[in-house]
């Protein structure tokens, strides 16, 4: 992975907030992977094992029945984001139009839920103010 920097739980968004999420909680091994498209232009990627064949002849053919696992990228899956914040209950309040979680005295609030929510299961699991992400300029 790409050199990493710190950046405030509070000051995560976007790319950066899911990559936090889905390596600080959910423990799925990424990859950075900024050229592939598949990923829905994010700069990562989360690795998974697949069974592929293990005998391809020159003209492309494949040997029937011989399979080897290797662990290929794909992008990261909304229902796996849904998975992760769905494990954690925390009492949420409403400010407004902006949603408000506040874990071992910090608040963290945004006009969408999830992401709020987020920041406050990052913050709660990892015991930091901020997390290390892959320092990749988009």
């Amino acid at each position: 992975m790409a050199n990493q920097i710190l950046v405030d739980v509070n000051a995560l968004k976007g790319w950066q907030l899911r990559y936090a999420l889905a390596t600080h909680v959910g423990n799925l091994e990424t990859k950075e992977t900024p050229s592939l498209r598949f990923t829905n232009g994010e700069p990562f990627s989360v690795m998974e094992m697949v069974d592929r064949p293990a005998y391809r002849l020159g003209d492309g053919s494949v040997i029937e029945g011989k399979k080897v696992k290797q662990k290929e990228p794909r992008a990261l899956r909304s229902d796996e984001l849904r998975a992760i914040l769905d494990q954690y209950d925390i009492p949420v309040k409403e400010d407004g139009k902006d949603f408000v979680y506040t874990v071992d005295g910090h608040t963290f609030k945004d006009i969408f839920q999830d992401e709020a929510k987020a920041r406050a299961i990052i913050a709660l699991v990892t015991r930091q103010q901020s997390v290390l992400v892959p320092d990749i300029q988009k």
